[in-house]
């Protein structure tokens, strides 16, 4: 296992991981990379890194669940359960095939993580398989 660590600067923040995930997959590697999240308020997914995309993205996660509060957790004083929600519904791990070291992915592909209870520091796990 190799690590990505992350530090989010916004509440809602989503980030493209895939340049960061690909240097860690070793050369001529044929098989599969597995990108895992252990924090419960952070989706990942695969979809496009376009600047209003990605600025849509942070809307929808601030929004998704706003029509459901009030909510009764609060954990440690925080009220923070719109992000494990989503983080639920969304998954926290993603994995693409690899093919000579490099990810094999479509055009408009990346790999993104979608933070929604920062800033905080994230650990990203990345096996090759």
């Amino acid at each position: 296992m190799k690590e990505l660590r992350i530090q989010t600067s916004q509440k809602i923040e989503i980030l493209d991981l895939t340049d960061g995930v690909e240097r860690l997959i070793p050369e001529q590697r044929d098989g599969f990379v597995l990108v895992y999240c252990p924090h419960s308020t952070v989706a990942l997914t695969v979809g496009e890194n376009e600047a209003d995309l990605m600025h849509d993205y942070a809307r929808v996660v601030e929004t998704l669940l706003a029509g459901s509060r009030p909510f009764q957790h609060c954990g440690h004083g925080v009220p923070n359960a719109e992000a494990h929600i989503f983080s639920a519904l969304h998954g926290c791990s993603v994995i693409m095939p690899v093919e000579n070291g490099r990810l094999k992915r479509g055009k408009f592909q990346s790999i993104l993580m979608m933070e929604a209870d920062g800033p905080r520091e994230r650990q990203i796990w990345v096996y090759t398989l």
